[in-house]
């Protein structure tokens, strides 16, 4: 249950989040969405969660009656706002539950502080309750994502009320081989708002076909993602991320770059060396990276390579 987007459709109007692991983002109708009830078992469904919401308390249950098994399990942000609520009913024995983590952004200083199920899997080392800056957060991310995550971004600072702001991505830890895959969502409360609680599935699997930034960074080159409104670095993926963790090094990135021009001409290319940790010299291309989301959400993409070519 997605709580934010069902208290914002008043109780009545339960929102799904999430059914199995997999995205819904749907008011429970009378058709159930394939959730597999009959009418009487969805009217019971929706008078036990509607109790559960209605009692004001934040503790997991569990129940039996007959065949029947009722599991809740409340996701809690760090700050203890309740962001959904995992429901099991139906003949036991009762699956595992998929993996929730939940999250608060900062939208001023672009930090995340989490909670949950499984953040071990981000892989940033990041504790419950510890704000840290999206580049963290995105570490690891396939840069094919970063589009649709900078729209979760831009619609959760800029929505109106209702707005859900929401993302696929996936994660590839260090020495890790295969990708964690996520969907993100978040519900706009009101416009203008500081701080977005939201919630995250860890999913089993995802469709979709990986497009080519990913292998722009072969031959040592390191590509840099940035947010060009707010100039702050989402990702970092290549050679150089140690060095580029490091904020006063990506300002000095920025600072030898024309981001303003670029920023305003989605077409143009800027070509130039840098100076880099007072002695490096690289050579940077910048670009802004086309979108599709509905959101004219471009990121500024940098690849680097040390002067004299790539691999370098």
């Amino acid at each position: 249950m997605d709580i934010i987007a069902t208290r914002l459709a008043a109780e009545q109007n339960l929102v799904i989040h999430s059914a199995a692991g997999l995205r819904v983002a749907k008011r429970l109708r009378r058709d159930d969405m394939g959730l597999g009830f009959n009418k009487e078992g969805r009217v019971l469904f929706e008078q036990l969660v509607q109790e559960v919401l209605a009692s004001g308390r934040h503790k997991d249950r569990q129940s039996t009656a007959g065949s029947l098994e009722f599991r809740t399990h409340w996701v809690l942000t760090p700050d203890d706002v309740p962001v959904g609520l995992v429901v099991w009913l139906g003949p036991g024995p009762v699956p595992p539950r998929p993996a929730y983590n939940s999250w608060i952004m900062d939208l001023d200083t672009v930090e995340t502080s989490s909670a949950g199920d499984d953040l071990a899997s981000i892989g940033d080392g990041r504790r419950v309750g510890e704000y840290r800056p999206i580049r963290d957060l995105l570490k690891f991310m396939n840069p094919d994502d970063v589009q649709a995550f900078l729209s979760l971004y831009y619609d959760a600072r800029t929505g109106p009320k209702g707005t859900r702001a929401e993302a696929y991505w996936s994660v590839l830890p260090a020495g890790t081989d295969h990708f964690t895959h996520f969907w993100s969502s978040a519900m706009v409360v009101e416009s203008g708002t500081r701080f977005v609680h939201g919630i995250t599935v860890k999913l089993a699997h995802r469709e979709y076909t990986p497009q080519s930034t990913r292998g722009m960074i072969i031959g040592g080159g390191t590509l840099v993602i940035v947010d060009p409104g707010t100039r702050v670095p989402v990702t970092v993926w290549g050679k150089l991320t140690d060095m580029l963790s490091d904020d006063c090094v990506v300002a000095e990135l920025l600072s030898q770059l024309d981001i303003d021009r670029i920023s305003t001409d989605a077409s143009a290319l800027i070509e130039d060396t840098v100076t880099l940790g007072g002695a490096g010299r690289y050579h940077a291309s910048a670009f802004l990276m086309p979108t599709s989301q509905k959101r004219p959400v471009h990121p500024l993409a940098i690849m680097l390579h040390a002067e004299g070519g790539p691999g370098v």
